[in-house]
């Protein structure tokens, strides 16, 4: 019998919970209108050009392994023209 009530009971708690869930809150709207909202300040920094890192010397051992290697044509290829490109940037500034 005690059982009988205590699902009674939550039959009626939840009959309760879902006629209360119905209710409905309208909420106003909000609206953005352009560049009101952003600050109006400006800041102007002058550009100033990359410097690049000394490069270190590599190791003796790694220059003995690379030398008796075989190469890759395309990524040869790819070297050389990055030492051009590099080379021309760097006679660029010079000037």
């Amino acid at each position: 019998m005690k059982h009988l009530q205590g699902i009674l009971i939550l039959c009626i708690a939840t009959i309760l919970n879902l006629a209360s869930a119905e209710e409905r809150i309208e909420l106003e709207e909000t609206t953005v209108t352009g560049n009101r909202e952003l600050p109006r300040i400006t800041h102007i920094v002058p550009w100033q050009t990359a410097q690049l890192p000394a490069p270190e010397p590599p190791p003796l051992d790694r220059l003995i392994d690379e030398a008796l290697t075989p190469l890759d044509r395309d990524e040869f290829r790819r070297g050389i023209r990055y030492y051009y490109e590099l080379s021309s940037t760097e006679q660029a500034a010079g000037e």
